[in-house]
């Protein structure tokens, strides 16, 4: 679904990407791992259009999003639905309009239409519509985060990202949210990609991991292929060893 090929892509003098190579099979989930300053949230700009290389492309179903018009890219993007780290709801509409602002906003559907959607996708994510009315200030950390997976899904995505999901979550809603990224996956058949550095997340939830280190992908494979790694640069980062001597924190 999504092939990113020799992706290079430097802001001054630094460079942040540094010859990406990755391929996104259709239906499953990828995680990303990586620390802080690895590059990841430049690479998933990447994978949405947001941010262009100076070097390499993007294909998203055989479609290069640097040869594309800004009507197409729009239309592509269309495709993705996207989880922010920290829900990015908007403070000054209640769930239901948070929920459906896409809808809202790009189609001619009836408020009720839009509502009973929303209605919809807050049950998906164990949700009940009581919320639906309520101010994002009236929600807790892990029920704004819920929010925020229902409005990722209220277009139908055929793609979602997740840009770490489970930050700033306890060990307890951190499974929740890791069983609803699971369950998506499995009920609609859609095509994930996530980034984190939650090494029980990116386990449970991924069909394969990626390691990104300073710019570039150093491994990847099968959740239990990148849990017996003998790479050292891999084995470091994923038992969280600081002595390990091998792993620069930036």
């Amino acid at each position: 679904m999504i092939v990113v090929e020799d992706l290079h892509k430097t802001f001054g003098a630094n460079k942040v990407l540094r010859g990406v190579n990755l391929h996104v099979p259709k239906g499953q989930t990828t995680v990303i791992i990586g620390g802080s300053g690895s590059g990841k949230s430049v690479l998933m700009k990447h994978i949405i259009g947001l941010l262009f290389p100076d070097q390499g492309r993007v294909l998203v179903d055989g479609e290069d999003l640097c040869a594309l018009s800004e009507s197409d890219l729009v239309r592509v993007r269309r495709r993705f639905g996207m989880v922010f780290q920290g829900a990015a709801l908007f403070d000054s509409m209640p769930v239901w309009q948070n929920v459906g602002f896409a809808l809202l906003q790009h189609t001619n559907m009836p408020h009720g239409e839009v509502m009973e959607i929303a209605r919809e996708r807050l049950e998906w994510v164990g949700l009940n519509a009581d919320v639906m009315e309520r101010m994002p200030a009236e929600l807790s950390g892990g029920m704004r985060k819920r929010v925020g997976f229902a409005r990722a899904i209220a277009m139908d995505p055929e793609i979602l990202l997740y840009d770490e999901p489970t930050t700033g979550l306890d060990p307890v809603m951190s499974d929740v949210i890791n069983r609803l990224v699971r369950s998506l996956q499995e009920r609609l058949g859609i095509t994930a990609v996530m980034i984190t550095h939650d090494m029980v997340s990116a386990y449970y939830v991924a069909d394969h991991i990626a390691m990104l280190y300073l710019g570039e992908i150093v491994q990847s494979g099968t959740p239990d292929e990148i849990r017996a790694s003998r790479e050292p640069l891999v084995r470091q980062f994923v038992t969280g060893d600081s002595t390990g001597g091998v792993y620069q924190v930036r």
